[in-house]
């Protein structure tokens, strides 16, 4: 499996470049990364579940776990994202009148 993750980026470097216009490049860029991370974050987590993707019921175990992962992963997004937004970020009247 890691071979053919390893062939395909070669040949998505390949075409990357090939390519003329800017456009076409961040797209393979977005897509590279966006396989690196679907690679590396699917298999820490099966290989921390113990999930053998060599059966019908464990490919299904195991995506079940990876949506669920990554459902917590958003949520802990939502989380940080909305206590962002509840911060006060005005600017302290005593650092004005210090400076």
């Amino acid at each position: 499996m890691n071979w053919i993750i390893i062939i395909i980026l070669i040949i998505l470097a390949f075409f990357f470049l090939r390519m003329k216009h800017l456009r076409h490049k961040i797209y393979m860029v977005v897509l590279i990364v966006v396989i690196l991370f679907v690679y590396i974050t699917a298999g820490n987590i099966l290989a921390k579940h113990n999930i053998s993707l060599k059966t019908t019921e464990g490919i299904i175990q195991g995506i079940k776990v990876y949506y669920a992962w990554l459902g917590g992963v958003f949520d802990n997004f939502k989380t940080i994202a909305g206590n962002a937004i509840k911060m006060d970020w005005k600017l302290n009247q005593t650092q004005t009148t210090e400076s």
